[in-house]
């Protein structure tokens, strides 16, 4: 059933509005502020229809996923990358995992770096990414970092862009390049972090 009320009758139904949302699927058309700017109301006789059950979450995961990758499927394109870690020299090291997500010039970058030998004291410690690209300018790169001294503690700090293809890093209450405060890669660290970017 679908009725046109007048708007004297919908400014009184509008208290019942709790009770007839119980029984029928409200439409409000052309309303801003009700119920005084109300004009016109159509109510829709409700049509019974079978309640399922949701599907078991990594189902539903899986279907945001599909969706995700119909609609936007760049977004499933992240790219395995080499960072290089350095300080002063590059000390020898292994990529825990590296990827990064390209979206037309714009770059979302992550890093994970075991360290296994040692960098120069009183260096700033860098990275470069030249392997995923070069960036529009030396400050078009920030990002965050995460440096486990090995048996001391943990550094945590932002990442700034040092060059087109490098990234410098700074702690909180250090005036200097991180590195270049008492701590330097050695066996055991790790780095990890993540940037953003724009390629020139």
């Amino acid at each position: 059933m679908c009725c046109i009320l007048p708007v004297p009758v919908c400014c009184r139904l509008y208290r019942l509005l709790p009770l007839l949302l119980r029984s029928h699927v409200l439409m409000v058309l052309s309303t801003r502020h009700l119920p005084h700017r109300l004009t016109t109301v159509l109510i829709l006789q409700q049509q019974p229809f079978p309640i399922h059950p949701l599907p078991a979450t990594p189902q539903l995961n899986q279907q945001l996923r599909d969706n995700m990758n119909e609609l936007a499927p760049f977004m499933a394109a992240w790219t395995t990358w080499t960072p290089s870690a350095k300080q002063g020299a590059t000390p020898t090291q292994n990529i825990t995992r590296a990827k990064y997500l390209k979206v037309g010039k714009l770059v979302f970058a992550n890093f994970d770096i075991a360290i296994t030998g040692a960098g120069t004291a009183g260096n700033a410690i860098t990275l470069d990414y030249s392997g995923i690209g070069t960036s529009a300018a030396a400050g078009a790169s920030f990002g965050g970092f995460r440096h486990f001294d090995t048996g001391v503690t943990n550094y945590v700090g932002i990442a700034i862009g040092a060059s087109t293809t490098t990234l410098q890093f700074f702690v909180d209450g250090y005036g200097a390049n991180h590195g270049q405060q008492p701590v330097n890669f050695s066996n055991g660290d790790t780095f990890q972090g993540w940037f953003v970017t724009e390629l020139a």
